[in-house]
């Protein structure tokens, strides 16, 4: 909103959310990130502490989302949404730096499934990552994809769905990164965070590992 959100937005959202009269935040997962993204993500924080001449540093909540949970539930609302999200491949780029952008090799759905069993195995949602629609789909699908979107996004964004807590310096969060969809609310003051990738396989490993070298 401040960068690219017009003079009516601004006035509209960012005083409350400056007070902290609101709380926003986007669940979502990272589909960007090449074409077979990391199966674990960890956030480290650091610190959060007041900026100088504050008083306190507060939110800043970590959020989750099961995203495989709310694949389910939006099968059951309406089969055709769920087969739309499944079926069409959709852009996905990860852009950050000047100059650079990650694409995947190919299009891939927002709800990637196994092959042979039909059920999810990956979720990529990222609102600020998607690209648009295939434009050999027709105007007719494309109107479908975007009701069943808007449909998973309204599920997605259900406090029912959402696993809200702070996380404290010094405690490390790993979760299912094909599986959970994370974000995190508006904090203020200084905070420090750090986080990393790993294959699924690669980490269960080396806990395996740990575990049978701790007895």
């Amino acid at each position: 909103i401040l960068k690219f959100g017009s003079e009516k937005l601004k006035r509209q959202h960012l005083p409350p959310i400056v007070r902290g009269e609101i709380r926003w935040c986007q669940g979502y997962s990272e589909p960007g990130a090449g074409s077979d993204p990391a199966g674990l993500q960890s956030f480290h924080l650091l610190e959060h502490k007041p900026a100088p001449g504050e008083t306190e540093a507060v939110g800043g909540e970590s959020l989750l989302v099961d995203g495989f949970k709310v694949a389910e539930l939006l099968r059951n609302f309406k089969l055709d949404y769920y087969y739309h999200l499944a079926k069409m491949p959709v852009m996905w780029h990860c852009s950050g730096n000047d100059g650079v952008t990650i694409r995947p090799y190919k299009l891939f759905p927002v709800i990637e499934e196994d092959k042979f069993l039909r059920i999810p195995i990956r979720i990529r949602w990222n609102t600020a990552d998607r690209g648009v629609l295939p434009y050999t789909s027709s105007w007719r699908s494309q109107k479908d994809w975007w009701r069943a979107a808007k449909k998973f996004d309204e599920l997605l964004k259900d406090p029912a769905n959402e696993y809200k807590f702070q996380l404290k310096p010094g405690t490390v969060l790993i979760f299912n990164n094909w599986r959970v969809l994370h974000g995190r609310t508006a904090f203020t003051g200084i905070r420090r965070i750090c986080g990393g990738y790993s294959k699924c396989i690669l980490l269960s490993l080396t806990c395996l590992g740990l575990s049978e070298g701790f007895g």
